[in-house]
């Protein structure tokens, strides 16, 4: 079984095919609060599990987490939810060079990482030749290989994990509204979540 959200078309659909699950969307849509009913729900599961909840860009207010905690779940879930917030690419990158040491064997059930690509997308903005967007782009793919790593060695272990990764969207002239880093996206994720 792979991540619940409680709603049970969705949920039958990520039990097929959903360790590495893209959520995306406009800002507002619920993106963040679907991901931590799905944090919510794998807490549930098993009282010595632990969640991940990566923030990138911006600064976390963890009380619209904890009113959700406390309406569908305990207290005492809150004690298992281990939050690291990242302000810069740098940041993020040096956090997934360490994040298999944390989190492959262990009792880890989800990892979130909440506006996965904003720092990704804030330094290619600022550049003007394509070669030096390479390196973000090698990196993004990096991480997200390491994401696919840490979710199979997860899964080889326990039955019970996934990993979301929550993501904004541009506007593209050529193709529409679309997630930022799609590309990269597409290929490393299983399945696909619009909020569109």
């Amino acid at each position: 079984m792979a991540c619940t959200f409680g709603i049970d078309e969705l949920d039958k659909e990520l039990a097929k095919n959903g360790l590495i699950v893209h959520i995306f969307g406009e800002k507002g849509l619920g993106k963040s609060t679907l991901a931590y009913l799905a944090m919510i729900n794998a807490l549930k599961k098993d009282e010595k599990s632990i969640v991940y909840l990566i923030n990138i860009g911006f600064a976390f207010d963890p009380r619209r987490l904890n009113n959700l905690v406390l309406h569908y779940g305990t207290k005492e879930m809150l004690e298992r939810i281990k939050v690291f917030n990242i302000s810069t690419f740098h940041e993020q990158a040096k956090l997934f060079d360490l994040l298999p040491l944390f989190a492959v064997g262990r009792n880890i059930r989800l990892i979130a990482i909440d506006r996965f690509t904003t720092l990704f997308l804030n330094n290619v903005l600022q550049l003007k030749k394509s070669h030096e967007k390479t390196y973000y782009n090698l990196e993004l793919n990096r991480e997200c290989a390491i994401l696919h790593y840490i979710a199979n060695k997860s899964l080889e272990k326990n039955k019970d994990f996934c990993v979301l990764l929550i993501n904004d969207v541009i506007y593209s002239p050529k193709h529409g509204t679309i997630p930022i880093a799609k590309a990269i996206l597409d290929f490393w994720t299983d399945y696909r979540l619009s909020l569109i």
